[in-house]
């Protein structure tokens, strides 16, 4: 009986211990060659939520392999690399009647990039007066070199180059000076990948410093008397006493010297301050990355009716991704790659297709129920097997990995 007892004990022993050892087994990760098997869910009923899935990355002993066969790799990541390297440091800066080729330097030595400066003699000599206080390097060159008509531009060599915003690229072909030749296409798949809304998507950092100095503009108050005088003494010393970056655009004010200020108000806010200082000018002022911009006014009103077009514009590019994806499609796939549920899925559209080459070489499958569908849901069902950007751009449907466009 004690023989009996002991090995029931034994045997109930083991079968715990497997039982154990069943719960905690390792989860298996899901890997690019998982097949996805997609089958249609009852309309009827509510789908149950996705499990969220982490999808597995590109090792890094296949970084060197990844560059080789897409160029634009180690290209993308010197650019997020200047990018950071200029929002990090926080500028300031004090250039009264100064060239450009004696600004870079300095700016050289402040952002601590080397800048590469190309562009005709007499851009690189025209002199400007330009003050900001705190602002992020990031945001200080671009508003420095919209008052020369400069780009700026990451050449095929890694490095800053300052270029003339003149030296248009030719038509189809949308590549910079120095700019390696990739950058046309890539450029456009950056384009594809562009979630279009009515509203432009803005760099927060911008919003947060256009917003803050707005908010200053409107509570804060001053008191101000000018008498004949100049207009860039008149906006240094409202700079001065403001605290606040302040710029005059002299790509649209040539002499602005010659602009005389009389004034004289007592406890106004900022904003009833400068619209007075420029009353009777035929200038106004806004805001552009925590920067007060004093303009014409004419230059304003092509800024707005500008961003009217664009936003006109991003309104039709929606609407024609929305109705072609509204478009109902024959269509299944049975243990098919991406690249080939694409070419189903654009005749099945009547639309020419692109897939960048980080999409095109996935090793995912699909697998579908044929049957007639609308092609937005096709999307969808393609979105669970690898993240992914499917967009209507132009005329073409691009397949995109976010990871290639960033």
């Amino acid at each position: 009986m004690n023989t009996l007892r002991a090995a029931l004990l034994t045997a109930l022993l083991g079968l715990l211990a497997l039982l154990v050892a069943w719960g905690l087994r390792p989860l298996r990760v899901a890997s690019a060659n998982d097949r996805v098997a997609v089958t249609p869910t009852d309309s009827a009923k509510k789908p149950a939520a996705a499990p969220k899935r982490d999808f597995p990355r590109r090792p890094a002993a296949q970084d060197a392999v990844f560059a080789a066969v897409h160029p634009w790799s180690a290209y993308l990541k010197r650019c997020a690399e200047i990018d950071a390297k200029l929002r990090e440091v926080m500028i300031v800066l004090d250039y009264q009647d100064q060239d450009l080729s004696a600004i870079i330097p300095d700016l050289e030595a402040k952002i601590g990039l080397k800048l590469n400066l190309d562009c005709p003699a007499e851009i690189a000599a025209k002199k400007i007066s330009f003050s900001v206080r705190d602002l992020m390097a990031v945001h200080v060159l671009r508003l420095l070199l919209q008052q020369y008509d400069l780009l700026q531009v990451v050449g095929e060599d890694g490095e800053i180059w300052i270029i003339s915003a003149g030296d248009t690229p030719d038509e189809g072909q949308p590549v910079w000076a120095h700019e390696p030749a990739f950058m046309a296409e890539l450029r456009a798949m950056k384009l594809a990948s562009v979630e279009f809304t009515p509203k432009k998507p803005v760099d927060p950092t911008v919003a947060q410093n256009d917003q803050a100095l707005k908010d200053a503009m409107r509570t804060k108050k001053i008191s101000l008397s000018f008498t004949e005088t100049p207009l860039p003494d008149a906006v240094s010393f409202f700079q001065e006493a403001t605290e606040l970056s302040v710029m005059i655009d002299r790509r649209t004010i040539e002499d602005p010297e010659a602009t005389v200020v009389n004034m004289n108000v007592s406890d106004v806010t900022l904003d009833e301050a400068l619209g007075s200082c420029l009353k009777g000018t035929e200038l106004g002022f806004y805001a552009d990355q925590g920067v007060l911009i004093v303009t014409t006014q004419a230059s304003i009103d092509r800024k707005l009716a500008a961003a009217e077009l664009t936003a006109k514009l991003r309104r039709e590019i929606a609407a024609a991704e929305r109705d072609l994806f509204a478009r109902q499609v024959a269509f299944g796939a049975e243990n098919m790659r991406l690249r080939d549920v694409a070419d189903i899925l654009a005749k099945g559209l009547g639309v020419p297709y692109q897939i960048d080459p980080g999409t095109w070489s996935r090793k995912a499958r699909y697998t579908i129920e044929e049957r007639q569908r609308p092609a937005s849901e096709i999307v969808g069902l393609l979105k669970k097997g690898a993240p992914l950007i499917v967009a209507y751009r132009n005329g073409i449907l691009w397949f995109l990995s976010p990871d290639g466009v960033k």
